[in-house]
């Protein structure tokens, strides 16, 4: 690993385990960020909760982890009716709505998920979701997490986990001949290969399927959706633009610390940013892992 990675790696290496910390801002800029990608991934891979999931019962009890906007789960309510039970969870609930704003049936709670799962909600969820979490699992070990999120299911309840393949991330352009350097540095350093190899912190994805049947789950399958943003070149830089708002949420997190590569990384993306005004785009494309408790 670099120099520029070392540094940009102390940064990171919070732990998330014992603190509110989160890399990433939960103002408003963040929110606002969270809610389009939200609304982006739902329009392009055409659904919240995967196809391979069977339907649930309108009184279905479903838990979003890491919620967020709580947008997710708003909108799987919509779709299941009023008799469903949903429960949003986050360690940091700035970035949700005022509960006298959500639906009746939807429950704030304020938990890590690398606590202890309350006593009420062990074995309670028919359905459980989390997404984009790699920010926050150390030292290249999801386990914890996973024995907590198998711990919240009932018997027979499904998980979904959604991240993004950061390693397969590319550059897409509205025509061959458009040079775009900064974009496809942004990509490079997005993908943790500017020094030829990926950053050895996310391996971890690479063996979730693995490291989920071997924590109790069963069926466990990883589905890899990049080509239906591909399929919907109209979103392409809808999807792009959230990735440039986190790399300068990042890049300002970074500078905040007094570590001279925030300020390295925000002229690569205002750069990047300038390259999409021309006609290209990053695709990062998501991968969704759906496994099942035995019953």
């Amino acid at each position: 690993m670099s120099a520029t990675r070392q540094d940009e790696q102390a940064v990171l290496n919070k732990d998330y385990s014992k603190s509110d910390y989160y890399i990433l801002a939960s103002d408003f800029q963040g929110t606002v960020r969270l809610a389009l990608q939200q609304y982006i991934w739902r329009e392009a891979l055409g659904f919240n909760i995967h196809p391979s999931i069977p339907p649930l019962e309108p009184t279905a009890s479903i838990a979003d982890i890491a919620c967020g906007t709580t947008l997710w789960l708003v909108e799987v309510g919509r779709q299941l009716g009023p008799p469903s039970d949903l429960h949003a969870f986050d360690v940091n609930l700035q970035q949700a709505p005022p509960k006298e704003w959500l639906p009746e049936n939807l429950t704030l709670h304020k938990w890590n998920f690398f606590e202890d799962v309350p006593k009420e909600f062990k074995g309670k969820f028919d359905l459980v979701h989390v997404r984009l979490i790699t920010v926050a699992i150390k030292d290249n070990n999801p386990v914890p997490v996973i024995k907590n999120l198998f711990k919240l299911l009932r018997p027979g309840g499904h998980l979904q986990w959604d991240e993004v393949d950061v390693y397969k991330s590319f550059v897409v352009k509205a025509y061959a001949e458009l040079e775009v350097p900064a974009m496809d540095a942004w990509c490079a350093w997005m993908a943790g290969t500017k020094e030829g190899q990926g950053n050895p912190e996310n391996e971890w994805r690479r063996h979730l399927t693995g490291m989920l049947t071997e924590n109790g789950f069963q069926t466990a399958q990883r589905h890899d959706e990049g080509d239906r943003f591909l399929e919907h070149k109209h979103l392409m830089r809808y999807n792009s633009d959230p990735l440039l708002m986190l790399s300068e949420q990042y890049a300002r997190r970074v500078y905040s610390t007094g570590n001279e590569q925030g300020t390295k990384l925000l002229k690569t993306v205002e750069a990047a940013a300038k390259d999409a005004e021309n006609g290209s785009a990053m695709i990062m494309p998501p991968i969704i892992w759906v496994a099942q408790k035995p019953l």
